[in-house]
């Protein structure tokens, strides 16, 4: 019996990296659900929807990213950072099809993939105690 622990370190990347595109897309889901609702309790919500919407987005970035490369262990963080991308190029792709890209969006993905290397490499680290 494969413990769950051992199952995550074992899979292919290519799979895994499937599993953290859709782990981000659940997070994304839940994140502006939960800002939807605080942004709904103001006076004006359509004055901050913008913001929340970037929120949420930067939110997700930290959360899968640290998550993924926490979960992986020994090269977690090249994986997570492919996550992203992968996370990225998915969103590029549904936009082209829906509405278009603008700049705005672009931006935000560079901003995405920014945030999520940077917690990816801070998931990736291990901070263990030394002996003297």
């Amino acid at each position: 019996m494969v413990k769950k622990g051992k199952l995550l370190k074992n899979i292919n990347p290519p799979i895994f990296i499937c599993i953290g595109v859709l782990f981000s897309y659940l997070v994304l889901t839940v994140v502006s659900f939960i800002l939807a609702f605080f942004c709904n309790m103001t006076e004006d919500p359509a004055r901050i929807v913008g913001i929340m919407a970037l929120i949420a987005l930067l939110i997700t970035a930290a959360v899968s990213s640290f998550t993924l490369s926490r979960l992986r262990g020994e090269g977690g963080s090249i994986l997570a950072i492919l996550t992203a991308a992968g996370f990225i190029i998915v969103r590029i792709v549904v936009s082209l099809f829906l509405s278009g890209t603008g700049l705005s969006d672009l931006l935000d993905c560079v901003c995405y993939l920014g945030v999520g290397a940077i917690f990816a490499l801070l998931g990736g680290r291990r901070v263990g105690r030394r002996r003297r």
